[in-house]
């Protein structure tokens, strides 16, 4: 696990120090706009997405954020958009690659697509890459929402609805309801990566602030101490309060996943690939 180690060490500086943010345009506009991702169990070859949009004006563009360091597209595997209203059928105009046009009277409209994950060419799966398996995966952040252009500064809520005894693990705020979750952003939802399923959770604090842990297995997973790894990774973050004296998070997610390798860190959290077996 000293690999592992050293991509906490260094997602933690790199957080702290600088985070990398979605790249889109921002201004005053607000709507309110929020989101569910439905995963059905008996298709795990992708996932549905539906966005409400209230407030937003008559002539709409939504779209899809491209990632600072890299951009996986994932514009290609979006599937039967389509948009609806009370009153009316939104007309729905694809301009570009990653940018549509809504057009809806009232200002008021839902659109509903479906992401259809691409098939894995890769010996192993990078950490950053949505997955669904039968026992959970990795979805959210800009691989699955869209944004309405302009209104990235707007709060959100996001609700999964998920297959029974999955539970849910991202850098977002909780709520009341154990299915939804709040952000201060649409730009930090579109930051935030989300693990489902069943899989392994820790909780510890430094300072005050509360650092999670989760750790996805395969259903092959070798066992190791979680203790120590878990132990590991508090003496880390400790030292990088040491460096930078506080944290610029209220709290932080670490989002571990068996059979999977590289790391991707956010604001609010870091997705880490870990095999049991190393």
């Amino acid at each position: 696990m000293r690999l592992v180690a050293t991509r906490i060490l260094a997602a933690l500086l790199f957080v702290i120090s600088f985070a990398a943010q979605p790249s889109f345009s921002h201004n005053a506009s607000r709507p309110l706009i929020s989101y569910t991702i439905r995963v059905d169990p008996a298709d795990l070859s992708g996932f549905a997405v539906e966005m409400r949009v209230r407030g937003a004006g008559n002539i709409v563009r939504i779209a899809m954020a491209s990632h600072p360091e890299y951009d996986d597209r994932y514009w290609r595997y979006v599937e039967n958009l389509s948009a609806e209203s009370r009153d009316t059928e939104p007309k729905v105009t694809r301009e570009e690659d990653a940018l549509w046009r809504v057009e809806a009277p009232a200002g008021d409209f839902t659109v509903r697509y479906r992401i259809h994950l691409p098939p894995q060419t890769a010996p192993i799966r990078s950490a950053w890459k949505p997955f669904l398996s039968p026992t959970g995966g990795l979805i959210g952040d800009l691989h699955s929402f869209m944004y309405v252009v302009g209104a990235a500064s707007a709060p959100t809520r996001v609700t999964l609805d998920l297959p029974s005894g999955w539970a849910i693990a991202s850098g977002l705020d909780p709520t009341a309801d154990p299915r939804t979750f709040a952000a201060s952003s649409i730009e930090l939802l579109l930051d935030s990566p989300i693990i489902i399923g069943q899989f392994q959770h820790w909780d510890f604090a430094v300072n005050g602030v509360l650092h999670t842990v989760v750790y996805l297995p395969q259903p092959n997973a070798t066992a190791f101490d979680t203790l120590s790894f878990i132990d590991g990774i508090k003496k880390l973050v400790s030292e990088a309060f040491k460096i930078f004296g506080k944290a610029p998070y209220h709290s932080y997610t670490f989002l571990y996943q068996d059979g999977a390798q590289g790391a991707l860190e956010h604001l609010n959290s870091v997705t880490i690939g870990a095999r049991s077996q190393s």
